[in-house]
C-alpha cells in the first residue's frame, strides 16, 4: 500500500469471493441445527474485504471480542493480495476454537490467518517492525490513543471501525467515543463515516515518512458509492453458523 493506489480488480475479486463464502456458510448453516447461529450483514463484510484488497494491504489486523465472519472476509482479502491476516482475540481458548473452525470450514485460508490473544495493544506491539496496512476494530474497543501511536509507526494505514453504533457503550456505563472521534484533528489523520450495516468509520493515518496524504478517507467514500449498486443487488442477510466447541 506504499503507493496508495486503488486496484478495482483486486477489490472486486475479494468482494465476490466474500459473497460466495457468505452463501456457502448460509447453506452449511441450514444443515447444522445444533450450531450457534449468528446473523451477519454481508454488505458490510464484502465492502471491508474489498476495501482491504483494493488498497493492496499485505498485513491486515482484526481486533475482535470474539470470532466473527468478518475474520474470514479479511483473510480472503489477504489471500488476494498475497499477504497475511492477524486476528487478535481476548483469550487463548477463543484462539484454539477459532483455529479449529477455520481449519475445518475454510482449509484454504488456515495458512493465511495467524492468531494472537490478550491485550490488543500489546499484541500489536509484538508485531515489531512489520508494516500493518489495514486494521479492523469493533465498536467496543476503547484504547484509541494507544492504538493510534502504535499505528503511526506504519507506512500509511487505514483503520475501520465496524458496528459503530456500539462505540458509545462503555463497560461502566459511561460514554465512549469512537476511534475517529478520539483521534480527529490530529496531524496526518483523516476520518469518514459510512452508512453501512450498523455504521462504519474509516480512518486514514498518513504515511509517516513524509509521503503526501492521498485523501484516502474521501476516496473510500467515493469507492463506497461506486460499489453501492452492486451491493444493493446482494442486499440480504445470511445465516452464518459458528460451531460451539
Amino acid at each position: 500500500m506504499e503507493g496508495e493506489k486503488w486496484c478495482p480488480q483486486a477489490a472486486m475479486k475479494a468482494y465476490l469471493s466474500t459473497l460466495h463464502l457468505c452463501r456457502e456458510s448460509a447453506r452449511g448453516g441450514a444443515e447444522r441445527s445444533s450450531s450457534r447461529s449468528v446473523v451477519a450483514e454481508p454488505e458490510c463484510m464484502e465492502f471491508i474485504s474489498a476495501l482491504a484488497a483494493g488498497n493492496g494491504a499485505r498485513l491486515i489486523v482484526e481486533i475482535a471480542s470474539k470470532t466473527t465472519p468478518l475474520t474470514v472476509a479479511l483473510a480472503v482479502a489477504a489471500k488476494q493480495t498475497g499477504g497475511q491476516m492477524v486476528c487478535i482475540l481476548p483469550a487463548q481458548q477463543q484462539v484454539e476454537r477459532c483455529k479449529g473452525y477455520i481449519s475445518t470450514r475454510y482449509p484454504d485460508l488456515k495458512d493465511i490467518i495467524k492468531f494472537a490473544s490478550g491485550d490488543p495493544c500489546e499484541a500489536m506491539r509484538s508485531l515489531g517492525d512489520q508494516n500493518v496496512e489495514f486494521a479492523v476494530i469493533n465498536g467496543e474497543f476503547g484504547e484509541h490513543l494507544q492504538l493510534l501511536e502504535i499505528m503511526r509507526k506504519s507506512r500509511g494505514c487505514s483503520i475501520v471501525v465496524e458496528r459503530l453504533e456500539r462505540s458509545g457503550k462503555g463497560a461502566g456505563g459511561g460514554v465512549v467515543s469512537s476511534f475517529g472521534e478520539a483521534v480527529r484533528g490530529r496531524e496526518g489523520v483523516e476520518s469518514v463515516s459510512l452508512p453501512v450495516s450498523g455504521g462504519m468509520e474509516v480512518t486514514r493515518i498518513k504515511n509517516n515518512n513524509g509521503g503526501k496524504s492521498s485523501g484516502a478517507a474521501t476516496t473510500t467514500a467515493d469507492n463506497h458509492d461506486k460499489m453501492g449498486s452492486e451491493r444493493r443487488r446482494s442486499r440480504r442477510r445470511f445465516l452464518v453458523t459458528v460451531e460451539s466447541r
